[in-house]
């Protein structure tokens, strides 16, 4: 009968809401947006004076027996909505203007006539005919996650989206909170740091050891950074070079306005330079949870490996790292992202315990008989944050009451001036939460009354960026999600020595089940660095476990760059491994594993391995990538065209792998001991013709790779230990027309040697030495018709290891080993319209001057040259890659006759017949 009264009341007031409007439009609170306009900021409390008073310097008695927290709400019993959301629609029926107020002293967002709420349904199935008919009602879907969706809402409709079969609850909005909108200025301990001249780059760098890393050649090259975060002056910041430029920063969804995320952004470009960045701004737990599941169902060459958090939440979960983020986090785990997160900042605002009350009159004793805990000293025009929940999840008929008092200094005495008083009926979470607009300075405290429970449940609260509790509890003061054991949470540290822990810096352990004070998840994992220098923040510096969180991710994407088959729990081992050991001997719950550091870089660096390349047939265009990932090319030339065949080798015997064409009409080689365009540096003329497909390697092992030629149609191999004309120095055969050729060191002694790759049927036969006979090595079925074979020293372990190039993708598959099995690296890079090639195009030492960067957009290119062989089937493009003499899109005549040869070695026989379809990739393994 209620329902039907608000739909009965609704439809008078409707033909009051234009007269009221223009009353409305001058009378709204400040923090009410109209319609149509995002809601206000809340203003965020400002650091306070380590001076600021606390309630033992205020007098007054500590007993608040006989107060009723009721007679500043109201207690319905709606059942599946929250009584604060209740509240807001009774009152709105009756004056819009204290509604308003009702939705600040609750801190619901409130735009115009609707506000915004995350709805609980009771599966992800029903959920989609639930949010069909909240549209229905005028709603409008703003996030979506499992069987939680996020909605702007009519006031006038809440009754009725609770009332729908299948939801569980309608309840604000769990916003999600920047973790360090400000952080007390007494913590800041590195004054005497200086702003560097021109650039801004975090004293983390040199204190992790990163910047030895970077020495060492690895810079995180390839491997994708998402953001959580708020955001501003992102074209700025790219300008002068402080974030990434071009296609390797990518924006997700719409962002919001903050100098906070563009400072975590910084940092993580400053810990690992050549990390390509994704930037995403949830607003809501809801939307947080859709936007890492999202993140992780990214195709696997685009999907980032670290996700980073400087952001949190209250009260949407229970503490014990169960909910719908946490498990959006567990997923993205699951799917080989590690998340990490920063801790909170919430050590001195922080209190649990079992509900006490010695002087049985239904008020929690905080400590001993008091019944205030006082809060501080907050100027006037500030909020004051309040979260509270027990552990009764997820939801209960445990009711229990919190209130915010003020001191008054003219009587004496304590008044209330907020209450959130939620009726807990059986179907409402155990949370109360208050968002109070103080509107005098004053001390103000927090009460807890027992309304109807019972039990003595523990009693968690939390404030947000508050002044220091009274009965302040360091221990399991995590903010969620960093409750959960799916992510690397991060303590804060300042940044200058001996790196004392930040007073503020959140410790473990997470809540244990359901909310429990038993000890749960052990978070935080490490610590990183507090109080750095920030092009976004130049006048301060740029503190919390918000910053301390992104130097960790920082140094997460330099171990995946060393080590592009560890797995995220390897990752995770190496940098607790590495941490160096502060507090308690081990790991504890302020420092986790100790303090990031991340030691000696790995000899074996990413300029000792090899890296990719795209030659595009049609133009002659060389596209180089120092990493095996994808991204903008680290060098391009022009060199060669569509009459060329791509080759490649380290013809000075620099180090450095260096590019070249074989002219297949003539036999002519065109060398270059730079990759770059230019004169050719060695000219070859005549070995070979149209009879041979070109082969180099370093046939003699003295460091010099030297031409070759496979003769498809006999299997003979003519090599040149000299890159010059001549009869062939090594004389075999190996092979024949059925397979293609593939050269690598495959057991690591330093000399290449030769091999077969069959299309038909995926088998690779190797041989350790250059002569025919059996096959050292065997992989039988690691690749098909759909893909042509490359080779290389992906790992830097001085051993070439097989891999697959699908053309019609683009995808690169490259195992570590030689061996079936899942890719240990796989990813996206060119297309039908290049030939695939690997190089160490950098080599061991600082790259040559010849090396010039390549700064244009490579998603142009790639869309340009994408349109190249769109025409040509498969068949043509693997003829053409192996003889570019045969034109595109024709049919070559008789295969001809190849030079008379002496030998009559055995050759490998052909196995098994072609695919018929192109099997799905074999997926990574996870971690």
């Amino acid at each position: 009968m209620l329902r039907k009264r608000w739909f009965l009341h609704s439809i008078v007031l409707a033909l009051l809401v234009e007269m009221l409007a223009l009353v409305l439009l001058t009378s709204l609170p400040a923090s009410v947006a109209l319609a149509d306009e995002p809601p206000t900021a809340v203003p965020t409390l400002p650091p306070l004076s380590p001076s600021t008073p606390l309630r033992g310097a205020v007098p007054g008695a500590q007993d608040v027996s006989g107060v009723d927290l009721r007679s500043m709400g109201i207690k319905p019993a709606a059942a599946n909505l929250s009584s604060n959301l209740d509240e807001l629609a009774r009152v709105w029926l009756q004056d819009h203007a204290q509604a308003y107020e009702v939705g600040q002293t609750y801190g619901l967002e409130i735009t115009g006539n609707r506000v915004a709420v995350t709805v609980i349904t009771v599966n992800a199935q029903i959920a989609e005919a639930i949010k069909a008919s909240a549209r229905g009602l005028g709603g409008e879907i703003t996030a979506e996650y499992d069987r939680w969706f996020d909605a702007q809402l009519p006031i006038t409709a809440l009754v009725d989206v609770a009332s729908l079969p299948g939801v569980s609850l309608v309840q604000p909005l769990a916003r999600v909170y920047l973790l360090d909108d400000s952080v007390p200025t007494g913590d800041v301990q590195n004054d005497a740091y200086e702003p560097l001249a021109g650039s801004h780059l975090t004293q983390g760098v040199a204190a992790s050891n990163a910047n030895a890393w970077h020495t060492a050649g690895i810079n995180g090259a390839g491997v994708w950074v998402a953001i959580l975060d708020s955001f501003t002056n992102i074209a700025g910041l790219q300008s002068s070079g402080e974030l990434p430029s071009g296609p390797c920063l990518t924006i997700l969804g719409t962002l919001q306005s903050s100098s906070h995320g563009s400072a975590v952004a910084e940092i993580v470009h400053d810990m690992a330079p050549g990390a390509c960045l994704i930037l995403v701004s949830p607003t809501s737990a809801t939307q947080m949870a859709s936007r890492i599941q999202e993140l992780a169902n990214y195709p696997i060459a685009t999907r980032p490996k670290i996700i980073t958090s400087s952001m949190g939440f209250y009260n949407d979960e229970s503490g014990d790292g169960t909910g719908a983020v946490s498990n959006a986090i567990a997923y993205a785990l699951s799917q080989g992202v590690l998340f990490t997160q920063a801790a909170g900042n919430q050590a001195r605002y922080n209190w649990q315990a079992a509900y006490s009350d010695a002087d049985a009159d239904n008020y929690l004793n905080f400590s001993g008989t008091d019944e205030i805990m006082n809060v501080g000293y907050v100027p006037s025009g500030y909020y004051i944050h309040i979260f509270m929940r027990w552990n009764a999840w997820p939801t209960t008929n445990q009711d229990y009451d919190l209130g915010l008092v003020r001191f008054n200094t003219g009587t004496g005495i304590w008044d209330i001036v907020a209450t959130s008083v939620g009726a807990q009926t059986g179907s409402q979470p155990p949370i109360e939460a208050i968002s109070y607009p103080t509107s005098q300075s004053a001390d103000y405290g927090i009460i807890v009354n027992k309304y109807s429970a019972t039990g003595n449940h523990v009693i968690d609260i939390m404030g947000h960026n508050s002044p220091t509790y009274e009965y302040t509890m360091a221990g399991r003061s995590l903010v969620d999600p960093a409750t959960s054991s799916s992510v690397f949470a991060v303590a804060a540290l300042n940044v200058v020595s001996p790196y004392n822990l930040e007073t503020y810096s959140s410790q473990g352990p997470a809540l244990g089940s359901g909310g429990s004070l038993a000890a749960g998840n052990a978070q935080p994992r490490i610590a990183g660095y507090a109080n750095v220098d920030t092009a976004s923040y130049p006048s301060s510096s740029f503190n919390g476990t918000s910053s301390a969180t992104p130097h960790v991710a920082g140094a997460a994407a330099l171990v995946f760059d060393a080590y592009p088959s560890y797995t995220v729990a390897q990752v995770k081992s190496f940098l607790e491994s590495r941490a160096v050991d502060m507090g308690s001997a081990g790991y504890d719950y302020a420092y986790g594993a100790g303090r990031l550091y991340l030691g000696t870089p790995p000899t074996s660096t990413p300029g000792a391995h090899d890296g990719i390349g795209i030659y595009a047939r049609a133009t002659g265009d060389w596209y180089l990538r120092n990493a095996v990932s994808p991204g903008s090319p680290d060098y391009t030339a022009t060199y060669g065209g569509s009459w060329a065949t791509p080759v490649v080798g380290d013809w000075s015997g620099d180090g450095t792998d260096n590019i070249g064409v074989y002219d297949s009409s003539n036999g002519n080689w065109y060398l270059r001991n730079t990759n770059s365009g230019g004169a050719p540096s060695i000219t070859v003329n005549g070995y070979g013709g149209w009879w041979g497909l070109p082969v180099t390697g370093d046939w003699d092992g003295n460091g010099t790779d030297t031409i070759g030629l496979f003769v498809p149609s006999t299997g003979e191999w003519l090599l040149r230990n000299s890159n010059s004309y001549g009869s062939p120095d090594i004389y075999f055969t190996y092979g024949g027309s059925w397979g293609y050729p593939v050269v690598g060191d495959w057991n690591g002694d330093g000399v290449d040697t030769i091999g077969v790759y069959n299309p038909n049927d995926g088998n690779w036969y190797l041989r350790n030495s250059n002569s025919g006979g059996g096959a050292n090595i065997v992989v039988n079925g690691y690749g098909g018709w759909w893909g042509f074979p490359i080779v290389g020293d992906w790992d830097g372990n001085n051993t070439d290891t097989i891999s697959i190039f699908a053309y019609q993708t683009g995808e690169w598959l490259l195992r570590n080993s030689n061996s079936y099995g899942s890719p240990d690296i796989y990813f996206a890079y060119g297309g039908s319209w290049g030939t695939p090639l690997a190089g160490d195009w950098n080599g061991p030492a600082a790259m040559s001057a010849d090396f010039t960067p390549f700064n244009q957009d490579w998603n142009a290119v790639n869309q340009t040259l994408s349109a190249i062989g769109t025409d040509y089937s498969l068949e043509d493009l693997l003829r053409f890659a192996l003889d570019p003499s045969v034109p595109l899109g024709t049919t070559p005549g008789d295969e001809p006759v190849s030079p008379p040869v002496s030998p009559e070695l055995p050759a490998v026989p052909p196995v098994g017949e072609p695919q018929p379809v192109k099997p799905n990739p074999p997926t990574l393994p996870q971690g």
